[in-house]
Parts: structure tokens; sequence; C-alpha cells
């Protein structure tokens, strides 16, 4: 999985990948409060 304006060799940050899991297995499927709560922490 690699975000088309990264560069090739990017590797994702896993402290910021477990947070974004973690959200989103809190939240569920309430996408507004997954988005407004990653917002917040800058992810």
């Amino acid at each position: 999985m690699r975000c088309p304006a990264c560069p090739k060799g990017a590797k994702p940050d896993p402290d910021k990948a477990a947070m974004k899991a973690g959200i989103v297995e809190l939240l569920g499927d309430d996408e507004d409060g997954i988005a407004a709560t990653m917002e917040d922490f800058g992810l």
C-alpha cells in the first residue's frame, strides 16, 4: 500500500499505522468521528 504522492521507497510509520487501526477499531462505523479524530491527531 502506497500513497501515489509519496516517494517509491517511503514506508508507513508503524506507530501511526497502529494508532489509525486503533481509532478505526474503537469508533467502528462512525466515519465522521474517525476523520475528526485522525485530523485532531495529525494522522
